[in-house]
């Protein structure tokens, strides 16, 4: 889905008279919600870029260019900690760009064994925010 497609659709979902939408198309989803009149827009993407890096580590790597968050908001406990089992799926952080907030999650169970970047600091396309050491 094209960015100003999610632009003209978060516009709209603004005017409305809706409390929340979900979109799911292919492999893409979009949630949007009202709270205390602010809307809340997170955009999943099943895709999250990773790599193996050696034998059983895999990086995870971000998917845009945006600001890195380790919470839903500086008041909540972190996602995830180092040493922290994760399941597939799980989310560990998010990437905020263009005021749509995007779920980052793990693509494989394991044990988190390092997190790259300190929360709230800016990130490039594809830099390696997260490792996990898979399950075997």
């Amino acid at each position: 889905m094209k960015i100003r497609e999610i632009k003209a659709i978060i516009k709209k979902f603004e005017k409305s008279s809706l409390s929340s939408l979900e979109l799911e198309r292919n492999e893409f989803k979009l949630r949007l919600s009202k709270k205390n009149n602010k809307t809340e827009v997170f955009q999943l993407n099943e895709n999250t870029e990773h790599d193996q890096i050696d034998n059983n580590l895999v990086s995870i790597k971000s998917p845009l260019v945006g600001t890195f968050y380790i919470a839903p908001n500086p008041e909540s406990k972190p996602y995830i900690e180092i040493g922290q089992r994760v399941e597939k799926g799980d989310v560990v952080c998010l990437i905020e760009a263009m005021k749509i907030m995007n779920e980052i999650t793990a693509p494989v169970a394991g044990i988190v064994k390092e997190v790259k970047i300190e929360n709230a600091n800016a990130v490039g396309y594809n830099q390696v925010l997260i490792t996990i050491e898979e399950e075997q």
